[in-house]
This record gives C-alpha cells, sequence and structure tokens, in this order.
C-alpha cells in the first residue's frame, strides 16, 4: 500500500487513518494511535500537535477522532468493543482499489454520503420525524435558523453557537459540560454535552435534549453519542469475505515486530541516533513499556526528559508512579 503523503486538513486524516488500519486490520485505540504516529508523525503539523486548555492533543483528540467516525458512517471502519478499532471487508475493499486510502475520492464518497443523509434529514423534516442523531446536515453555518422552543423564538447559526462554546471553555471545561448521557458535540477536540452547549447558546434552561440534538444537526454542528464510539461491549471483529485468515503465528510475528521496532526506538533515540525526538506524551508510553518489558534504566532515563507542560497532569504523574518504579528495580539489579 503506498503510504499517504501529507496531513494537513481533517480530510487528509480520513485515508490516512484507512491506510493504516488496512495495515494493522485491528488493534486497541492507543496502540493505533501510538502506531499513527510511529508512522505518519513525521507529517503531523506542529499545530496539530498543540494541547488544548482540558489536555487533548488536537492530532489525536480531534483530528483522528473525527476521521475514524467520519470512516465508520460510511462503512469503512467498525465501532468494536473495549476501545479496539478495525477495518471492516468494505474498507479492505476500498484499499485494494485505492492502496493510499483514496485521498480525493474518498472525501468525495464520504461528502456524498453526507449530502445523501442530509436529504432523508430534510425530508424527515417535512414529515415531521425526527432526524437521525448521526445524519449532519450540509449547511451554511453562518446562517441563521429560527426555532421554537417552550414558546420562545430563538434565532441563531452554527457559527455563532461555536463561538460562544470556545468563550466558555477558554479558561477551560466546566464540570457541568462533561455531566451528560453520552450526546456531545465536539469543540475544537474537546466532546461537550448537549443540554450543557444548549444553554450556553441559547440562554434558555427548559428544553428537550432531543429537541435540541435536532437543531444542532440543523445549524450544521454533529451530535454523536460519545458512548456508541467508545462503547465497552464487546462486539465480534467484522468477518474478512474471501481472504485466507492469517494463522495465529503469523498474527504473533507482526506483533513481535511491532514491539521490537518499538524497543529500538527508544534505544535510538536514548543513544542520540534518532531522526527527531519523539513527542513527550510518547515517552511517557515508552516509560511504561519499559517498565512491563523490564528495561528498568531506559525507562528512568526516558523518564527525565519529559518535559510536564507538554502532558496531561494525570497522564504525567501516572507515568512519575511508573518510572520510580523502573528506578527502584534498576539500582536493585545494580
Amino acid at each position: 500500500m503506498a503510504k499517504p503523503q501529507t496531513l494537513r486538513t481533517i480530510e487528509d486524516y480520513r485515508p490516512a487513518l484507512l491506510w493504516l488500519m488496512g495495515r494493522l486490520k485491528h488493534a486497541q485505540k492507543w496502540d493505533t494511535l501510538a502506531e499513527f504516529e510511529r508512522e505518519l508523525g513525521s507529517l503531523i503539523p506542529p499545530e496539530h500537535r498543540q494541547e488544548s486548555s482540558s489536555g487533548r492533543i488536537h492530532w489525536r483528540d480531534y483530528y483522528v477522532s473525527r476521521a475514524r467516525r467520519a470512516l465508520i458512517r460510511a462503512g469503512l471502519m467498525a465501532s468494536s468493543g473495549q476501545g479496539i478499532w478495525a477495518i471492516t471487508p468494505e474498507g479492505e475493499r476500498w484499499l485494494e482499489e485505492h492502496p493510499d486510502g483514496g485521498g480525493e475520492e474518498l472525501n468525495a464518497y464520504i461528502g456524498s454520503l453526507e449530502r445523501k443523509g442530509a436529504a432523508i434529514d430534510s425530508r424527515q423534516r417535512r414529515s415531521g420525524q425526527m432526524a437521525s442523531p448521526h445524519t449532519r446536515s450540509v449547511v451554511d453555518m453562518d446562517r441563521p435558523a429560527e426555532f421554537t422552543v417552550r414558546g420562545r423564538t430563538v434565532r441563531l447559526s452554527g457559527r455563532q453557537t461555536l463561538e460562544q462554546a470556545r468563550r466558555a471553555l477558554v479558561h477551560g471545561v466546566p464540570p457541568e459540560a462533561l455531566q451528560h448521557r453520552g450526546w456531545v458535540v465536539d469543540i475544537d477536540g474537546q466532546p461537550v454535552g448537549v443540554k450543557w452547549l444548549f444553554r450556553v447558546a441559547t440562554g434558555l434552561t427548559d428544553f428537550n435534549t432531543s429537541h435540541a440534538r435536532s437543531i444542532f444537526s440543523r445549524l450544521g454542528l454533529e451530535v454523536y453519542d460519545q458512548k456508541e464510539m467508545d462503547s465497552t461491549t464487546p462486539l465480534p471483529l467484522p468477518a474478512k469475505r474471501g481472504r485466507p485468515r492469517k494463522e495465529p503465528q503469523e498474527d504473533a510475528q507482526r506483533r513481535y515486530n511491532l514491539l521490537d521496532a518499538e524497543i529500538h526506538a527508544v534505544r535510538d533515540f536514548l543513544d542520540g541516533k534518532a531522526r527527531s525526538r519523539p513527542s513527550d506524551e510518547r515517552l511517557c508510553y515508552w516509560v511504561y513499556l519499559c517498565l512491563t518489558f523490564e528495561l528498568h534504566d531506559e525507562g528512568w532515563r526516558l523518564f527525565t526528559l519529559i518535559d510536564p507542560s507538554q502532558v496531561p497532569k494525570t497522564l504525567y504523574e501516572r507515568t512519575n508512579r511508573f518510572a520510580q518504579a523502573c528506578r527502584i528495580r534498576a539500582e536493585v539489579q545494580t
């Protein structure tokens, strides 16, 4: 498969993620993200590596996350259980025809599905039916829409909603924005509850959540069920059609090769042979890896190179505990 060569927009991340899943087939979320950075990290722009006020990394928690949701809606990736990301048989067939992920063709295909969904949504509204919460209407986000809630008429646009949300989040995420039952809207990579966002945007407190979701869809805002996307209910992995199943030892060899490559990368970095410095987040992952595989001296050395201002506080504190265990065990061994 030909490797994608650019990661500038959300549309660029879709074929890149599909290309990667074509190689991994299925993997845990964090393993997938680590492999994404290893394979495509050199293409990630510096601005995409910035961290939001809530500790989210833009490339990981906004760009890749949204690319995954688009691929799931298109049927090219599966929303599997226990944090597993997987490619579907349809996704594999797409890659057979588009070895690099498809680029413009993939985005045109996803766009056509969204326009089709918007047409269905319009017909549902005309017939008085509730629009699907997964259907994102293709609308002008600068054009205000007028709607009535509990007898009060409100005029609002999608752009105004985003601007008000950003102002409300400028000093951090309020606890009430995270108190939701699954339905959220992404604000620059930060999922916030639909009820909280609707209150911020309209000033209303008495409304129905389903009505708020429908209104946000009309404004061009994507509403999705975070519980569904990050489901912990085990689901069967998609069956491969017309392809020979991998032998267990072949799959084990692939995992060994990935692990071996990571350990070589750790040692190259510590020996000054790496071509570029890994992100501080990846260094945290490496500390855990070193503890797991009893590379205690390497784990402690890695920790001393982490800039705590570049990773979420909880991640740094957890990594510190792993590193202290590495330090103690390294001292015992010497």
